[in-house]
Parts: structure tokens; sequence; C-alpha cells
């Protein structure tokens, strides 16, 4: 997923700056998306921002990531698939469990549920795009039936994942909004 991040990064400094068309450099930042494996690659907690080079203009730039959603610290992935579990009440998967596995509170997954019952569903951005999905994906079974819009025969579970996600990042103003 970060090696999409970086096609996106390319593409948008290949684009220049918006408001005065200069060129853009890279102005990345750390995350710290939660409870995090300890070995986990460094580009998996970098989130890729552009800024402009031009003096006076300093323009701030936001490509889109797969990694998180928009300005959101915790992974996208993550944030999905912890909704998920909770929707389809997965065996196992207790809003503790979740807390432990991801290192998240409950009123984050209480926040992250109703992003997608409440905030999605409504918002200007799903509208736009909802036309773009299929009738199998539902508003009111979010992000399940949007995820498994993405599963096609022959395609692995984390390949659909990776898939929903780019979707979800190039959709102009994702979950978090607009850029900068």
């Amino acid at each position: 997923m970060f090696e999409i991040d970086v096609a996106f990064s390319k593409e948008a400094q290949r684009q220049g700056c918006p408001a005065c068309g200069g060129p853009l450099c890279l102005a990345a930042w750390w995350r710290n998306p939660g409870d995090e494996p300890a070995k986990l690659p460094d580009e998996c907690r970098k989130r890729l921002g552009l800024c402009c080079c031009r003096d006076g203009c300093r323009k701030r730039v936001l490509p889109p990531s797969c990694l998180f959603f928009g300005r959101k610290t915790y992974w996208g992935a993550i944030v999905l698939l912890v909704v998920l579990a909770k929707a389809r009440r997965e065996e196992g998967y207790t809003a503790r469990r979740l807390q432990t596995m991801f290192g998240v509170s409950r009123d984050t997954i209480r926040r992250w549920i109703r992003m997608f019952r409440e905030q999605i569903p409504t918002s200007s951005w799903w509208q736009r795009i909802r036309g773009l999905l299929g009738p199998e994906v539902r508003d009111d079974a979010l992000p399940g039936s949007l995820l498994d819009s993405f599963m096609k025969p022959g395609r692995e579970a984390e390949e659909a994942l990776v898939a929903c996600l780019r979707f979800l990042a190039t959709a102009r103003e994702g979950p978090a909004g607009p850029a900068g």
C-alpha cells in the first residue's frame, strides 16, 4: 500500500502546485497508527504530503493515501476491518479483543462505526461516488457491502481490501475530507 501512496504522491508532484503551478517537494510526516507491531517497516508509518517550493506560496497538498484515511492517524485497512468485524459480529472479535489487537479505545471504535453508519452515507462525498458502485453496495451495510463489492472470483481478500482502499483514496475527498 505504501508503494501505491508513493505513486499517488508522484502523480500529484507531476501536476504541480494547484495554487501557483510551482514545483512540489516531499513533506512527509510520521504517524503513530495505534499499537503497531514493533518490526513494522518505517514506510508504514509515513504519511506522504507535498509542499510548494515557490517562495510566497508554500501551499500544502495532501495526495490520496491507501495507508491512511486522509488526515486520519489510523491505517485505513484497520478502520475497515475493525468496523467490519463489529458489524458482522465475527465470532471471537469482541470490542475488548479488537481494542487489544489494534491498540484503539472503545470510543475510537464507536467513532469509526458512527462514521460508516451516519457520516459517510449522508456525506456529499459519498453521494458523488455512490454512482460508481453497483447496487450490491448498500449504505446501511457499510463498509462490509463496499468491501464485498471488490471481491471478485480468484481475487484474494487482501487484494480486495487494497482495491477498496485505492478506490476510497482516489475518490477525491475521502472520509477525512478535502486536503489542506
